[in-house]
């Protein structure tokens, strides 16, 4: 029997109802907030964003700082946060996350008086200053700040005096205000696109692959425009079956839990002259307990709700099998295949993009390996990476 999975409040797909309690798991480990509903078979999904409150008040109201911040308010809702209008200067008796006061003054003297003034209450410290307002802003002149003591209430204040030019004002700005309400309402240094939701974590992957698409077909208009050689080449009967797989990563390292994280593309050629088809993948980590994979892999149960969907149907990469997690934990093998039907041409790549390895620091000197092989189970190959990721500790 499956259940209902409500994301952010809206309806988003079915689960398994065998699959709950390793779903759960799987959203806690993303950084989403998830509540079993037993009584109505409904698991609620939430995002960071999810429900939280800010208030704007505008000191001076005009036609144009009327737009600003009705599209701040649109970006604002397209996250799950809930932005009201305040006609009142005063954080008294209100309840919520943010109180965002905005002062916008026209320029004048030819932009040299032009910049923004930031004042906060306590409850906002020197250091969310410095990591989420500042690079947002400092574009604009940040001409100074205050802590305004005497407003010490339980809800944060961020005051922004802005003086700068209307078309900065009416282009740049809202962005760069939603940009910081959103970093300070997050409450961490590093935003995912799963902080944001479900349809903005969708709409980039779905921009990423048509982008990647229309290089694709520039490529192969440029390689029809060729001219063909008067060089005759013998041509052979024999079938080539060949694939090179290889690991395209960089590396970084937490300085928080000196964990180390891998972002690696992994690539497919075909190297051989006929088609390959459907692609399953394993990678395979050493010592098991050290590694865990993420990026845009989904687990089984939770294709329908995160897959971008294409002209063909869903699209993208799924682990194989309900209990993938704990054979992964057991034997260190993550197995994977495609959502939909794949086929790499002679001569073409393609490639399983942003997966990610968070590496675990070993207690005692030794490496940690990550190997990929990849099997094409119709035409019965399989053919292992070229190159391997090795990190020594």
């Amino acid at each position: 029997m499956n259940i209902q999975v409500h994301y952010n409040g809206r309806p988003s797909g079915t689960i398994p109802f065998s699959a709950l309690a390793s779903t759960i798991l799987y959203f806690n480990e993303l950084g989403l907030e998830s509540n079993w509903d037993k009584d109505n078979r409904i698991l609620h999904v939430t995002n960071s964003l999810y429900n939280k409150k800010v208030f704007v008040y505008l000191e001076q109201v005009t036609e144009s700082d009327t737009m600003l911040v009705e599209e701040l308010k649109k970006y604002l809702q397209y996250v799950g946060v809930k932005m009201e209008i305040t006609e009142e200067n005063s954080l008294e008796g209100l309840s919520g996350d943010l109180f965002v006061r905005l002062i916008v003054k026209p320029s004048n003297n030819q932009g040299k008086d032009e910049g923004i003034f930031i004042g906060v209450n306590k409850r906002l410290y020197w250091k969310e200053l410095k990591e989420k307002v500042y690079p947002e802003l400092k574009q604009y002149h940040i001409k100074g700040q205050e802590i305004f003591t005497k407003e010490d209430t339980n809800i944060p204040l961020l005051s922004l005096s802005i003086n700068i030019g209307e078309q900065e004002r009416n282009s740049n700005l809202p962005i760069s205000l939603a940009n910081v309400i959103t970093r300070l309402l997050l409450k961490k240094k590093n935003v995912s696109m799963l902080d944001l939701s479900i349809d903005a974590f969708k709409h980039l992957l779905m921009a990423d692959t048509l982008e990647r698409k229309t290089e694709r077909k520039k490529v192969e208009k440029q390689r029809e425009r060729r001219p063909i050689t008067e060089e005759v080449k013998e041509v052979t009967n024999k079938a080539i079956k060949s694939c090179d797989m290889y690991f395209d990563y960089t590396i970084s390292k937490n300085q928080h839990t000196n964990h180390y994280t891998i972002v690696s593309d992994i690539w497919f050629k075909n190297i051989g002259n006929i088609n390959l088809k459907n692609p399953t993948v394993c990678i395979r980590t050493n010592p098991p307990g050290n590694v865990e994979i993420g990026g845009q892999i989904l687990p089984p149960t939770m294709s329908e709700l995160f897959s971008v969907q294409g002209s063909q149907g869903a699209q993208g990469w799924q682990y194989i099998g309900e209990d993938w997690l704990e054979k992964a934990y057991e034997t260190g093998e993550y197995w994977v295949k495609p959502l939909q039907e794949i086929t790499i041409k002679p001569g073409e790549e393609m490639a399983m993009e942003q997966v990610k390895f968070t590496l675990e620091p070993l207690e005692e000197k030794g490496d940690i390996t990550i190997v990929g092989f990849v099997y094409f189970q119709e035409q019965k190959l399989q053919f292992s990476s070229l190159n391997k990721i090795i990190f020594s500790f």
